[in-house]
């Protein structure tokens, strides 16, 4: 995985759950859980979607996460203890590129915003196919990074810093969109596809969400953008937040199949 410190980081997390509230809502509803069933979250951070499966499985079931991070299991299990649920879940840390379960062992398994940090997130996706078990539901949510549009006048220096964001220091910048070929490609049936838009008009909150400051000084320590080009860049969008006129959008593609 990409280990860029300071980017995927806990507050970054909390704050994309909020965001993301609804996406999160119809993956578990792609994963058609029943009541004592045992599903997977890969790629699962601090643990916030494997209570929420947890408490779809029951008292009977099992909700398993697993990340590559020691930290964030620890923040996971921490927090499974602060909710009483510690008997319904389990965590692993471990590369999601090579999952340590057994083949057919998960009546489903999700992954969400995680393929894009991936170096072969088909490998992956090919690992949730293996443990799940027939006609298991496999779920994966994934950002259009090139689909991000903001609303600025200095186009050319938003496709610098975007596409710089994306070729270098994203692991795999287009995975969103590679989705619905990677499923075909390894055997799911039943493929589903939803596209969420999802907008703000808050350059504070979509700054914080994307860690915007931190792709600026990468791409210029790059010099794939100039000090000038940056300076500029800054001084529109703080101009156009300030105006009330600040915009920006991407979408999210959350697909599905069956085992």
């Amino acid at each position: 995985m990409n280990n860029n410190q300071g980017y995927v980081n806990k507050k970054y997390l909390e704050q994309a759950a909020q965001t993301f509230k609804a996406i999160k809502a119809y993956s578990y509803e792609m994963m058609a859980i029943d009541a004592g069933n045992c599903v997977l979250d890969v790629g699962c951070g601090p643990g916030i979607d494997v209570l929420q499966l947890a408490k779809q499985v029951g008292p009977r079931g099992l909700a398993v996460g697993i990340d590559h991070d020691a930290q964030m299991i620890t923040e996971a299990k921490s927090l499974a203890e602060s909710e009483n649920i510690t008997e319904r879940v389990k965590f692993h840390v471990n590369d999601v590129t090579s999952l340590p379960f057994d083949n057919n062992c998960f009546d489903s398994c999700r992954s969400e915003r995680v393929f894009m940090h991936l170096q072969n997130p088909l490998a992956t996706l090919q690992e949730m196919h293996r443990i799940t078990k027939t006609n298991g539901r496999v779920v994966v949510a994934e950002s259009d990074w090139s689909s991000l549009s903001i609303d600025c006048d200095t186009v050319g220096t938003e496709k610098k810093i975007f596409q710089y964001h994306r070729d270098k220091i994203m692991a795999s910048g287009y995975a969103g969109r590679s989705l619905f070929r990677f499923f075909r490609s390894t055997g799911f049936s039943e493929i589903d596809i939803k596209i969420f838009p999802i907008f703000t008009t808050d350059l504070s909150a979509f700054s914080d969400l994307v860690r915007l400051e931190y792709i600026e000084e990468q791409a210029l320590s790059a010099n794939a953008i100039s000090k000038q080009e940056l300076a500029k860049w800054r001084e529109q969008l703080q101009n156009r937040n300030e105006q009330g006129y600040f915009f920006c959008s991407m979408n999210v593609f959350v697909v599905s199949g069956t085992k």
